[in-house]
């Protein structure tokens, strides 16, 4: 990324790929990386993003928006273990 290449303080950006890690399955680096952020970042980055005007008039919207993130992945990663755990024993039962 190259936003991130050029001021590795870019919130923006940062969330963004630890968006972008969760979706390409990588959970644990996503996670790693959004719990940064969330320590990190100064209030008032992020929220301007957030198109939920509810999320944005909080005080800890910014925290409420990656923790959000968080437990998307996280139900996610959940569901896509659920799927792969019903293959692994559908494909031992054909033995």
């Amino acid at each position: 990324m190259q936003a991130i290449s050029k001021n590795e303080k870019n919130y923006k950006a940062l969330f963004r790929k630890g968006k972008a890690l969760g979706e390409l399955g990588y959970f644990e680096k996503a996670e790693k990386l959004l719990t940064q952020l969330k320590k990190d970042n100064p209030a008032g980055m992020l929220h301007l993003f957030n198109p939920d005007p509810q999320v944005t008039e909080s005080l800890d919207a910014d925290e409420a928006i990656i923790t959000a993130e968080l437990a998307r992945q996280a139900a996610m990663d959940k569901e896509r273990e659920r799927v792969h755990s019903q293959k692994f024993r559908g494909s031992c039962s054909h033995r």
